[in-house]
């Protein structure tokens, strides 16, 4: 951990103060810059750019996370994702979990942005990460953008089946059943969630042509069923 230079750091103070962007924009981008004054930048400068470089830091202390997930400005919570998402893998070390959990929760926010290019930039970083926390999956597998939620809920390795389960039970659209049907690893009640939406036969066809899809003897006999069953109906 960073050792504080009461000389620099009284310096430092005094520069956050100052009427030149660059100035600022200085400590923003310096490494060497003490995490209090780049937290502090973070939460109340003024100019995107100086925010900006803050977000992007690699100093910048996770904690501060959270604050720059409000951020009002869209192109600071875009740098922000990125750094989050290329530093979840290290975060997720035993000793970093207290940060691990500021990142989460930071994340949570950007899933659930107003500004849909976040959550769409977020789902597309994320979609084929087996790192992905669970809770930020299901999130976004949740979104009711089809360009969010499509490529996690058919890609996305992290979202629990409980949660696939779910999101089988309320969806509005077969699309949602199809990428789900699709995915590469399905486990049996996922298989049977989908074969319970009747209402969504070109699912049942992405199933049963999916190879790694498990199903087991008696979610085959239920499908047989239920085609029969349409095709009476058709008949009449």
């Amino acid at each position: 951990s960073q050792k504080r230079d009461d000389k620099r750091y009284e310096s430092e103070k005094e520069l956050t103060q100052s009427d030149k962007i660059s100035d600022r924009m200085k400590l923003a981008k310096s490494e060497e810059t003490h995490k209090e004054i780049l937290y502090y930048l973070a939460e109340n400068d003024e100019n995107e750019n100086v925010r900006k470089a803050v977000a992007k830091n690699l100093m910048t202390p996770v904690q501060a996370s959270e604050v720059i997930a409000k951020d009002k400005s869209i192109d600071v919570r875009l740098a922000l994702l990125k750094r989050l998402c290329h530093l979840l893998p290290d975060l997720q070390a035993d000793e970093y979990a207290h940060l691990y959990a500021h990142a989460v929760q930071a994340l949570s926010v950007l899933a659930l942005d107003e500004v849909l290019k976040v959550r769409k930039a977020l789902a597309s970083a994320l979609k084929d990460k087996a790192y992905c926390p669970p809770k930020i999956a299901t999130q976004l597998a949740k979104d009711v953008e089809r360009e969010v939620s499509e490529p996690i809920l058919k890609y996305c390795v992290a979202i629990p089946d409980m949660d696939l389960i779910d999101i089988l039970k309320h969806a509005k659209h077969e699309w949602v059943a199809r990428a789900i049907a699709q995915r590469e690893q399905i486990k049996e009640p996922v298989s049977r969630g989908v074969v319970d939406r009747s209402d969504f036969p070109k699912a049942g066809e992405d199933l049963l042509n999916n190879k790694s899809a498990e199903i087991n003897s008696e979610t085959y006999d239920y499908i047989i069923e239920k085609a029969k069953s349409n095709a009476i109906v058709a008949n009449i």
